[in-house]
């Protein structure tokens, strides 16, 4: 019985993924970000319903987490927004998005994209930095 469970909860943690798009790629500061998720099974065929919520959060180039959010997974499928502070200064970014099942693989294989995020009211010597 103790092996069986050992076998399960490894296989548990790949049998659901996350497709994550966003609405674009570049954005300013202080504007939305729109996305959504599907959730699919490792064989993509059925939905495989083991999560309820999805977590979405935007890293700054040292890898620090710098906004999470929470949404809904409803039928294998979530959406929402991200509103980018207006204070955040201009440079690349990534925004991945996981489930509680997923968060346990190494971070390298959870869903990410690069976002370009443009502060036009940015100081030139904070550029610089």
């Amino acid at each position: 019985m103790f092996l069986f469970s050992i076998v399960f909860c490894l296989k548990a943690q790949t049998l659901e993924r996350v497709l994550f798009m966003t609405d674009r790629s570049v954005y300013y500061a202080g504007e939305e970000i729109l996305f959504y998720a599907d959730l699919i099974s490792e064989s993509h065929e059925d939905c495989p319903g083991l999560s309820s919520v999805l977590y979405t959060e935007i890293i700054d180039r040292n890898g620090m987490s710098i906004l999470k959010k929470k949404t809904l997974i409803d039928h294998c499928k979530s959406s929402g927004i991200i509103e980018i502070p207006k204070e955040l200064i201009t440079g690349v970014y990534l925004i991945r998005s996981y489930t509680k099942f997923e968060k346990n693989l190494k971070p390298n294989k959870l869903t990410t994209s690069v976002l370009r995020i443009i502060n036009p009211t940015q100081k030139a010597e904070q550029t610089a930095k």
